[in-house]
């Protein structure tokens, strides 16, 4: 019993770790130039929605043992190459794939969904679409959580910060953990 206590000691040490090293990107004051600051807000973010499938627990059914935990972003023309840190890595023993620009259908296979687009009618059709399924739904604009989204990236002082909706991440059968709630900005529609 002591070595298993041991083991998972060591394992939340890790993903503390893990977890320290995505705040200290965010906390890191991002490039001056235009260029340098976008290319690394989108890594931060990348980052992000990868430690958000090690901080959310899913149903059973929507995610089996082994089967890929799928990271949606809507649309992935700005983001350029900035997810492929984080394909193919492993997050509570899934490995990771990225979706770029899914149909709503597609959309609706993913765990992760970055919806991300500029137009907001879009945005609020795609989460009327995927409302009750099991998808962890993250956006960035400013009224994406009052139309029903779960986590929402917003800058401040040059450094991505998130908001939380957990009641909307409640009704969708998911469970944000502690850890995940601590580093948000807990906000409710």
């Amino acid at each position: 019993m002591l070595l298993s206590i041991s083991h998972a000691n060591r394992r939340l040490v890790k993903h503390r770790r893990i977890w320290i090293a995505a705040l200290f990107l965010t906390c890191c004051a991002l490039s001056a130039s235009t260029h340098g600051q976008t290319v690394r807000e989108h890594e931060v973010k990348a980052v992000f929605l990868y430690n958000f499938g090690k901080f959310v627990t899913w149903p059973h059914d929507a995610l089996p043992k082994k089967a890929p935990l799928i990271i949606g972003i809507a649309d992935s023309s700005a983001f350029g190459d900035a997810f492929s840190i984080i394909e193919g890595k492993k997050a509570q023993n899934h490995p990771v794939e990225i979706k770029y620009n899914p149909t709503v259908e597609e959309m609706a296979s993913c765990h992760i969904l970055l919806l991300n687009y500029e137009d907001d009618l879009m945005t609020k059709i795609a989460l009327t679409e995927l409302a009750g399924l099991p998808i962890l739904t993250v956006g960035e604009r400013e009224g994406f959580i009052r139309w029903g989204g779960m986590m929402r990236f917003y800058m401040r002082n040059n450094t991505v910060r998130i908001e939380a909706n957990p009641k909307a991440a409640e009704s969708a059968k998911l469970k944000l953990s502690a850890k995940l709630l601590e580093v948000s900005k807990i906000v409710e529609r």
